[in-house]
C-alpha cells in the first residue's frame, strides 16, 4: 500500500504542475506570433498535454481509486475531495478541447477567461491537499433556519407542573446550597 500511495502522490505532483502550466502556455497564444514561433509554442503545449499531463492525470485517478478500498475512506471530507478532483478532471479535459481547436489564426480568449483558467487549478489543488491532510470533520445535517416554537420545550411545559425555567432556577439554587463552602 505504501508504494501505491507514493505513486499517487508523485502522479498528483506532476498532474498539478502540468495543469497549472498548460493554461499559462496557452495564454501565450497570439495570432500576431510568427508561424515558426507559434508552431514551437503549440508543439510544446501539445507535448505537455499528451506526454505529461494526461498520463499523470490517469495515473493519479487510477491510483487514488485503488487506495479507496485499502484506506476504507467514507468520511464526508472525502466526498468533497472527490468533487474537487472531478472539477480538476473537467479543467484537464477542457484544456484538451482548447488545444484541439487552437490554431494560429484563432482568436485569443479574453483576459478574465485566461486568468480563470490559470487560477482555478491553483485554487483547487491546495483545497484537495488541505482536505486530505486535515481530514476536517464535516457535518451535512440540514439545520432548520427559523423555528417559531420548540416542540420539545412546548411538550415539556405541558407535562411539567412548573415551567422548565423556574425548575432550572430552583435546581441551580439547590445545587449551589449543596456545594461545600471553602473558608478563607
Amino acid at each position: 500500500m505504501t508504494w501505491l500511495k507514493g505513486v499517487h502522490v508523485i502522479a498528483i505532483i506532476f498532474w498539478s504542475a502540468s495543469l497549472i502550466y498548460l493554461p499559462i502556455l496557452m495564454a501565450g497564444h497570439n495570432p500576431r506570433l510568427s508561424n515558426p514561433t507559434y508552431l514551437r509554442l503549440h508543439g510544446m503545449v501539445r507535448n505537455l498535454y499528451v506526454w505529461i499531463a494526461s498520463p499523470f492525470a490517469l495515473l493519479a485517478i487510477i491510483s487514488g481509486t485503488a487506495l479507496i478500498p485499502l484506506r476504507e475512506v467514507t468520511a464526508p471530507w472525502f466526498a468533497l475531495k472527490l468533487l474537487f478532483v472531478a472539477a480538476l478532471a473537467i479543467i484537464h479535459a477542457r484544456c484538451g478541447v482548447i488545444l484541439a481547436k487552437q490554431s494560429h489564426t484563432a482568436e485569443r480568449a479574453n483576459a478574465l477567461v485566461r486568468v480563470m483558467r490559470i487560477a482555478l487549478p491553483i485554487i483547487l489543488f491546495p483545497c484537495v491537499l488541505w482536505l486530505v491532510l486535515a481530514k476536517p470533520r464535516l457535518e451535512f445535517e440540514p439545520q432548520p433556519r427559523l423555528r417559531f416554537f420548540h416542540a420539545d420545550t412546548l411538550l415539556e411545559h405541558q407535562l411539567a407542573a412548573e415551567p422548565s425555567g423556574r425548575r432550572d432556577q430552583q435546581e441551580a439554587q439547590k445545587g449551589h446550597a449543596d456545594a461545600p463552602r471553602i473558608q478563607g
